[in-house]
């Protein structure tokens, strides 16, 4: 693979922000193929509890029913596996424990 140095870099400040584009691209292109990979995933929320509150975040509950039960886990992942999904992604707020009392 080319290493470009220093030099290179500072040649790139005189061209026009379309060239900069068309040769970031062609770069990209050399380098990765022009190929768009993605893997299916499935959103699965474990809770929506969350010790923050943030003011941009739209996913915290307070409620202590966020908890996902294990028979809507299991339909979860039957539905996922229905559509195929590769992955799933389970998401949860930051260390909930710390302000809710959790059953373990």
């Amino acid at each position: 693979m080319y290493k470009m140095n220093f030099d290179y870099y500072l040649s790139l400040l005189n061209n026009e922000p379309q060239e900069l584009q068309s040769l970031a691209n062609e770069k990209a292109r050399n380098l990765f193929g022009q190929t768009i990979t993605y893997s299916r995933n499935f959103f699965v929320p474990i809770t929506r509890q969350c010790r923050n509150r943030c003011g941009y975040c739209s996913f915290v509950s307070d409620d202590v029913n966020s908890w996902i039960t294990p028979d809507s886990f299991q339909s979860l992942l039957e539905k996922a596996k229905s559509v195929k999904c590769s992955e799933i992604l389970l998401t949860l707020g930051e260390k909930p424990e710390e302000k809710y009392e959790i059953q373990k």
